[in-house]
């Protein structure tokens, strides 16, 4: 059903973004599914033109010393504006960007950016962010899991990094989605002083009391299908 309700928001709005605007590469969320990963790529690359984020991709290919990580959460059926929140490594210079954009109805993507902001974190804080990275296995992990196939509704976590030249995304349904990335991004929602966090505690308390998502693992998948 999930897949369904994206590809009627792909048919509804338009066609993909030009070459030009690569966020991500070929085969990012679906390998062997081609249709599946444009129709990924051009949700999230529209997300990231409305945020003005640059793309984490093309400057993992140009920059091999920087360090980035960004997270970005939104939800399919509850009225949340798509929220961004960025943190980056250069030299030994710490910051943090948060930026939100409309709910899209006219525009694809959504409408304008709603709020942009930035400080800078301390080299303690960003050891903390950089730690749950390495405690959740991110760079390791499949771009899509078995669990999250069929489920549309709630909110969704796009999880996305740079590190050593190397780029690579995932993607999972908050509810299904591992404690350790979870509390990534609850983390970063603290951290950037966003008001939404109290809406994720919410969200996450009513999960905790359903027994049907209470996951510690995560089946591989190649997201194929």
């Amino acid at each position: 059903m999930r897949h369904q309700i994206l590809l009627y928001l792909f048919l509804f709005f338009g066609s993909p973004l030009q070459d030009e605007d690569a966020f991500f590469p070929k085969k990012a969320f679906y390998p062997r599914n081609e249709f599946l990963d444009d129709l990924n790529i051009e949700i999230y690359s529209g997300h990231f033109a409305s945020f003005k984020e640059p793309s984490l991709w093309e400057l993992s290919k140009k920059d091999k010393q920087r360090v980035v990580y960004r997270i970005v959460w939104y939800t399919m059926l509850r009225d949340l504006d798509p929220l961004c929140i960025r943190i980056e490594k250069k030299s030994e210079q710490y910051t943090l960007r948060l930026s939100q954009h409309q709910r899209g109805n006219k525009s694809r993507y959504g409408g304008a950016l709603v709020l942009e902001q930035s400080r800078k974190l301390t080299s303690r804080e960003w050891a903390k962010v950089a730690s749950l990275i390495d405690k959740s296995g991110f760079w390791t992990a499949p771009a899509e899991i078995q669990e999250t196939r069929g489920y549309a509704d709630g909110d969704c976590i796009l999880i996305e990094g740079v590190k050593d030249g190397k780029h690579h995304v995932i993607e999972r349904m908050a509810v299904l989605a591992k404690p350790s990335y979870q509390e990534l991004a609850r983390t970063l929602l603290e951290m950037s002083g966003s008001k939404t966090l109290a809406q994720w505690d919410q969200i996450r308390e009513r999960d905790r009391k359903d027994p049907e998502f209470d996951k510690d693992t995560e089946t591989a998948d190649l997201g194929d299908q």
